[in-house]
């Protein structure tokens, strides 16, 4: 119901506000980190549940094209990468990861936002991101490639890990159709993240990242074909590259029985016998991988490199015999070498492919915890504590001590006055026997300064035989 009340916001006027609220507050985290002053701004401590809406907002799509036309996309989304760092103590950082890469892929989707990554980057990356000169684009790219490799050992054994690896590349490759050019420090990155997975193919240990290629060469096959022009930087890193793809090409022709058995190590175990888990390269979560996984693996690989490796195969060439007639020679000089235009030199471009995110178990777990967590632990935690002063001031006030004291029993302090969280009694059952068996202090506890102790001690007999009290 909420998710439809949401869709259903039409107007114009709650448009805006939405869209100025949301970006207001995402704002407060992005200009605290740049303030000159320590603390001299507060950062909202529902950032998390914020987070949530914005999730459920980004399907919206009168709140996404109003926050096109009001040119809010770049800051609403430099707010949304801002809120990992800023998640509070009390909840997981995976959590606040899964939804910030599920509402950027979601927003990835609409072409006006692609478009709207074009346009430069003014403010202050993220702590665990280098500085860069360029758009909102390498600021989504940076992003996704320092995701991907925090969660690179992890995403084999953690669904959430796997799941927020896969929504980062997915919106790499939505947003690459649309990019007109990338930094140096995105490209550096980039490569490094592409390297990595495909050392995982020829590794020993640790082949998951080989699963990823397919998404990467996606992005590299995107952008020759759609931005060539622009991105020289990208180029250059490609041809300096040569030799990593043709060994991927190698292994697209490599029969695919022998991949999924290049995984299976021996164990020696202490009574001599072996062990040989069953996980490939392309297996996801470790589990034993088929040869029709490993062929389709093998199939989205090959159909993404062939047209890089054309292309390198006639640039390269051209670009080593002009660089051997000069002496000395710079990389700023080698991209000046390059060819203006690859028309000619490419297959006809393929139909991209724009990716979505439908609800799922990982984010309903995820707004859930966040939710329950904020709750718990949250700004209106209060809520479920109950103040040790005022209940011994109200003790005080009814003259009555309780049922504990006058029988001379040690009383154990409940969860709630104790300061723990303690959530209502779901079974009902349980909750009347509870009720039935604590009504006798319950009354005593609550009794006004006008009650008197028989009343309180009336109060108790009728609680225990069921009797209703007048």
């Amino acid at each position: 119901a909420f998710r439809q009340l949401l869709a259903g916001i039409s107007s114009e006027r709650e448009i805006a506000f939405l869209v100025s609220g949301v970006d207001t507050l995402l704002g407060v985290a992005v200009d605290e980190r740049s303030t000159y002053l320590p603390s001299s701004l507060r950062v909202p401590p529902f950032l998390p549940e914020l987070l949530v809406v914005v999730f459920h907002l980004s399907v919206c799509d009168s709140f996404v094209i109003g926050a096109c036309e009001a040119g809010d996309v770049g800051s609403l989304v430099e707010g949304i990468l801002n809120v990992v760092g800023q998640a509070p103590e009390h909840l997981e950082d995976d959590v606040c990861a899964a939804l910030t890469w599920a509402s950027l892929l979601r927003l990835s989707t609409y072409r006006e936002v692609c478009m709207a990554f074009n346009e430069d980057f003014a403010g202050d990356p993220p702590d665990d991101m280098p500085d860069f000169n360029g758009t909102f684009a390498d600021l989504v790219f940076l992003a996704g490639v320092q995701q991907i490799s925090n969660y690179f050992l992890t995403m084999r054994v953690s669904n959430v890990h796997r799941f927020t690896v896969e929504a980062a590349l997915c919106t790499m490759a939505n947003i690459s159709v649309f990019v007109e050019e990338l930094s140096v420090a995105t490209c550096t990155r980039f490569f490094a993240l592409l390297e990595r997975c495909a050392k995982s193919v020829q590794g020993k240990r640790n082949r998951g990242g080989a699963q990823w290629l397919p998404y990467l060469l996606e992005i590299l096959e995107y952008i020759v074909q759609y931005q060539y022009v622009m991105n020289v930087h990208l180029a250059y890193g490609m041809t300096t590259r040569h030799s990593l793809f043709k060994e991927l090409q190698n292994v697209c022709a490599e029969s695919p029985s022998r991949i999924a058995q290049a995984d299976v190590k021996s164990t020696p175990r202490q009574n001599g016998t072996t062990v040989s888990p069953q996980n490939s390269e392309c297996s996801f979560a470790g589990d034993a991988v088929s040869e029709d996984v490993v062929a389709k693996w093998q199939h989205d690989l090959k159909a993404h490199l062939d047209p890089v490796v054309v292309l390198l195969d006639e640039i390269v060439p051209q670009l080593e015999a002009q660089v051997e007639k000069q002496d000395t020679i710079t990389s700023d000089e080698a991209k000046a070498m390059l060819p203006k235009s690859v028309l000619g030199l490419l297959p006809v471009p393929p139909a991209f492919v724009m990716r979505g995110l439908y609800y799922n178990e990982v984010t309903h777990a995820a707004c859930e915890r966040c939710v329950l967590s904020c709750l718990a632990n949250g700004p209106v935690s209060a809520v479920w504590e109950v103040d040790d002063e005022a209940v011994e001031g109200e003790d005080k006030l009814g003259g009555e001590a309780k049922p504990a004291e006058r029988e001379g029993g040690d009383e154990q302090p409940s969860s709630q006055s104790s300061g723990a969280f303690a959530p209502p009694a779901r079974n009902l059952a349980e909750g009347a026997s509870a009720a039935s068996s604590g009504a006798a202090s319950k009354a005593s506890a609550s009794a006004a300064p006008g009650v008197t102790a028989g009343a309180a001690a009336a109060a108790e007999v009728a609680a225990s035989d069921g009797t209703p009290v007048p």
